[in-house]
């Protein structure tokens, strides 16, 4: 393998934050100053906590996926459906909700059926 030495360079992900990355370069002896170029055995592993954060994070759906979502569905109610099981999913493969239907989507139904109601009324 060819020698090469390493540099850290600042990298925006799609989410809004910055995480550094090792950038791989042909070895030049007279660059490497242990501040900008390294030697790849002097580069710090990212911090253990910072990537298990970066995993553990949030997800929307692609705007892609909601489309082809969108075109499978027959109206909007089931479309809610299926972005709601996304999010169940997601949250139990995170370790943050039970599975399956452990949430209590009773009184989620209440609040919505008197939102409605209200609705109804400001119309009439």
């Amino acid at each position: 393998m060819q020698p090469h030495m390493v540099i850290v360079l600042p990298e925006l992900t799609g989410y809004g934050s910055i995480r550094q990355i090792a950038v791989s370069l042909p070895f030049a002896a007279q660059l490497i100053d242990g501040k900008k170029y390294l030697l790849p055995g002097d580069v710090k592993p990212p911090d253990g906590a910072t990537e298990r954060r970066r995993q553990g994070a949030p997800r929307a759906p692609s705007l892609r996926a909601l489309v082809r979502w969108a075109v499978k569905c027959d109206d909007a109610e089931q479309l809610g459906r299926r972005v709601k099981r996304h999010y169940d999913r997601t949250q139990w493969h995170q370790g943050l909700a039970p599975p399956g239907p452990g949430r209590d989507d009773g009184e989620v139904a209440e609040q919505l059926d008197g939102l409605l109601a209200q609705d109804l009324s400001i119309l009439t």
